[in-house]
């Protein structure tokens, strides 16, 4: 991933995401450990992500790391209604525990 379109697309689509789940950079920056700035600036296409960041997120937004190359089509969030602070890192275990379940669904029937 290090074309200059790829990385638009993928900033663009990293704050769509942001946005639909109600979520700040702030909040991602946090949730990766890294300053909200850098979030700022990779949904502004103007820094590259690494794969670390790629694979938390797809977690966090419960989407193949790939998808995030190309424009997003019905993406439906989910966005967590809530007064208290949301733990990003507990949303995207519960993303995955489900990803674990539909899996095994499919490989018992």
């Amino acid at each position: 991933m290090g074309n200059v379109s790829s990385i638009i697309l993928v900033g663009e689509n990293l704050k769509q995401l942001r946005v639909a789940n109600n979520y700040t950079q702030q909040q991602i920056g946090e949730y990766l450990g890294v300053d909200q700035s850098l979030i700022s600036k990779i949904e502004h296409g103007e820094r590259n992500i690494n794969m670390t960041m790629l694979e938390k997120l797809s977690l966090l937004y419960d989407i193949l790391d790939y998808e995030l190359l190309y424009p997003l089509k019905n993406y439906k969030a989910v966005p967590i209604q809530s007064d208290t602070i949301v733990d990003l890192n507990a949303v995207a275990k519960m993303n995955q525990v489900k990803t674990y379940l539909q899996l095994l669904r499919r490989l018992t029937q």
